[in-house]
């Protein structure tokens, strides 16, 4: 009789130890569950960090681009008056001819950023350049050479 309660305070004992066993293999599970939800939660406040940064650069440009264009709007319209409201200048034989400024090309901002956004799949551009030196124009886009150049003679 003594050996039988033996036995079974023995088997007891192993099967709380099994169930002990596994409960410590739940929690770290868990755990390691727990410990990736908090790697991506803090991988996508990072994302939101720099997806709002991007778009504060380019409110900027935005904004620094409006500024642009009003003080070209400015000047083109002090230029219209100076000539007698036409737009065309004197060319050397006292003839009045075209405007030597080359035409301006079409450039629609919201074309930059898509094709950017498109290279990157979906992302903002790495190059923090794109941006802290004045956004399209740096790249080569928006104006001609000609254009700065002329604009740089009349200044």
């Amino acid at each position: 009789m003594h050996k039988s309660r033996l036995s079974e305070a023995e088997r007891k004992s192993k099967d709380a130890e099994t169930k002990r066993a596994q409960l410590r293999i739940t929690m770290e599970k868990e755990r390691a569950n727990w410990r990736l939800e908090a790697d991506q939660l803090r991988h996508l406040e990072k994302k939101q960090v720099d997806v709002d940064q991007y778009v504060n650069n380019l409110e900027r440009s935005k904004e620094q681009l409006k500024k642009e264009n009003d003080k070209l709007k400015l000047e083109l319209k002090s230029l219209k008056n100076n000539r007698g409201g036409d737009g065309l200048t004197t060319t050397g034989n006292g003839s009045n001819g075209p405007s030597p400024l080359p035409p301006r090309k079409q450039f629609a901002f919201s074309n930059v950023v898509g094709a950017a956004m498109n290279n990157n799949n979906g992302k903002p551009p790495k190059d923090s350049h794109y941006f802290s030196t004045g956004g399209i124009h740096s790249s080569g886009g928006g104006r001609s050479d000609s254009l700065n150049s002329s604009m740089n003679q009349g200044s």
